[in-house]
């Protein structure tokens, strides 16, 4: 053997030993922003609720891809009275008051960063968010989607060797034009 496939092989050994599959799973709420709305006059639920389940793969203690699904829970506004505007890209006008209720879900994957002190990771995380939505204005329904990024940290404890417990912070894009911040308790159990 040469020397190059011995140093070669001395330095992957340790991040080979690292490796490691792991599934997670989060629930939490989100805060949509809607502070546009809000400015002229509409009612606005800004916070729901939001749920994901997915997995991924480290390839070292440090860097890893995640993918997964997430779902967002149905947030709605009304508006004053008449109004001609557009939500979501899509444009709508109202001889009276409108209520305008969406929801969306989908997948996400992208790629984790991780670094300990202890028992405690932290984590940043950012990647692509492909989701469908259902856009309901009045009585009609619309559906959307589209793919947008996300970013996010977050802060866990090792309960056990491979069992974690934390929590995250993650801003995601919906409608094209939507930023919803997501806080999740998050599991996770790597292999």
């Amino acid at each position: 053997m040469n020397k190059k496939a011995v140093l070669l092989a001395l330095l992957l050994a340790p991040a080979a030993a690292h490796a490691q599959l792991f599934v997670e799973g989060t629930f939490g709420g989100t805060r949509v922003d809607l502070d546009e709305f809000q400015t002229q006059g509409f009612s606005v639920d800004e916070a729901t609720g939001t749920w994901s389940i997915g997995g991924g793969y480290m390839f070292n203690p440090f860097l890893g891809i995640e993918a997964g699904f997430r779902s967002f829970e149905e947030f709605e506004l009304t508006s004053p009275g008449a109004f001609t505007g557009s939500f979501g890209g899509r444009p709508f006008s109202s001889a009276g008051a409108v209520n305008l209720k969406a929801d969306a879900q989908g997948v996400y994957v992208g790629p984790v960063f991780e670094t300990f002190i202890e028992r405690f990771h932290l984590n940043a995380r950012a990647g692509g968010f492909a989701w469908k939505s259902d856009v309901t204005v009045g009585s009609a329904t619309h559906k959307d989607d589209g793919f947008d990024g996300y970013v996010g940290l977050g802060v866990s404890y090792a309960m056990t060797r491979n069992a974690f417990f934390g929590l995250s912070f993650t801003r995601f894009r919906v409608l094209d034009e939507i930023d919803v911040d997501a806080w999740d308790l998050r599991l996770k159990y790597s292999f």
